[in-house]
């Protein structure tokens, strides 16, 4: 998997390193597939989650998928190099270091916590029905818990 980073900090591209590596294990998904991750200011992802899902607030996570499906895969390559952008990933740190605090956990557990949600988003999970919800956050509490992110 390609990783793009946007403003990230050394120690959390490491541990998100990890935490995909962990993904890409447990679902099986090809090499070959790039997402891109960004942290914005609060204003910024307002304005995307109020100009996109039309919900006027802050959020955590915001995911924008470049797919349909994961069976797009092969018809949406690269030519040259094989590759496909999946999606872009919009994550921001004020919101993740309240939640982190709210919730009593790390920030380095808040941060994997989110881009590992976000890349679930990109790969077609979704929280909107309580069996999907199940499905999804059991996924992530998996993998978090393989990759030794822990709450504390």
């Amino acid at each position: 998997m390609i990783i793009n980073f946007n403003d990230f900090e050394k120690e959390e591209i490491t541990n998100i390193k990890k935490v995909y590596k962990t993904a890409e294990k447990q679902l099986n998904l090809p090499k070959s597939i790039e997402v891109n991750l960004v942290t914005v200011s609060p204003s910024d992802v307002k304005e995307m989650n109020k100009k996109f899902r039309q919900v006027d607030r802050v959020t955590d996570v915001l995911s924008f998928p470049m797919l349909d499906s994961l069976n797009d895969l092969d018809n949406e390559c690269d030519a040259f190099t094989r590759e496909v952008n999946i999606g872009d990933i919009y994550i921001c740190r004020e919101k993740a270091i309240s939640q982190a605090e709210e919730y009593g956990h790390s920030l380095k557990r808040e941060i994997c916590f989110l881009a590992l949600h976000g890349l679930l988003h990109l790969l077609g999970y979704d929280h909107i029905k309580k069996e999907d919800e199940v499905i999804m956050f059991n996924l992530q509490d998996k993998i978090l818990q393989e990759a030794k992110i822990s709450r504390n």
